[in-house]
């Protein structure tokens, strides 16, 4: 049974998920190519690796990346 507060911890995946999406085309350079690995990385390591410990470096990697793009997102719109 999934605690109703576990759901919270899907937020920085959809988060950097979705400014991934939004700044896919300004980004420049291997930009792209880099944010993608990372968030598959993050990915794997949230939800497919054993142990408390890699899913804990998962979930901040994720918050993490959400955190990198939104910076991002907010310069580019300046």
């Amino acid at each position: 049974m999934m605690l109703p507060y576990a759901n919270i911890f899907w937020f920085p995946t959809i988060a950097s998920l979705v400014l991934l999406c939004l700044l896919w085309n300004e980004l420049l350079g291997r930009s792209p190519t880099l944010f993608a690995s990372w968030f598959l990385a993050a990915l794997a390591l949230q939800y497919f690796a054993n142990g408390g410990w890699l899913w804990l470096i998962g979930l901040i990697s994720q918050t993490a990346l959400a955190i990198v793009l939104s910076l991002k997102r907010r310069m580019m719109l300046q």
